[in-house]
């Protein structure tokens, strides 16, 4: 048997912010219009972390489960991805994976400039300036 949590969402908590996003495409029409840009030339990128490591919030678990004691700290070992694409959907730039390391046991015998995506590292994989 599985039981379901139900929670009351308040219309007015983000009336402001819907305000805001429903007249921004049109702001950004009349700039882009002004400035002479084409729906060509505008790019939109988004960020990701995946947490590869860390445990559900909420599982199904006995009750000595080692894991569900008071103050146990989840290992937050990620990767970070970066995705972009042009305002008409017809050039997506390859993605990017940023990771710890400089060379992942993963790609050990895999020509790293072949891939699907492009590799770059940093000490805590998050998103640099250089990249």
């Amino acid at each position: 048997m599985v039981c379901a949590r139900t929670a009351e969402r308040h219309s007015n908590l983000w009336s402001d912010c819907d305000d805001d996003a429903q007249s921004y495409p049109a702001k950004l029409r009349e700039i882009l219009q002004a400035e002479g840009y084409s729906e060509e030339q505008v790019y939109n990128a988004d960020k990701t972390e995946i947490y590869y490591k860390m445990l559900a919030d909420k599982t199904l678990a006995v009750r000595k489960d080692e894991y569900k004691k008071e103050g146990y700290k989840q290992a937050k070992d990620h990767l970070t991805l970066l995705f972009c694409v042009n305002a008409t959907g017809n050039h997506k730039l390859k993605p990017l994976c940023i990771g710890k390391s400089r060379m992942p046991w993963c790609f050990h015998h895999v020509n790293v400039n072949c891939l699907p995506f492009s590799y770059k590292n940093s000490k805590n994989s998050w998103m640099r300036r250089d990249f």
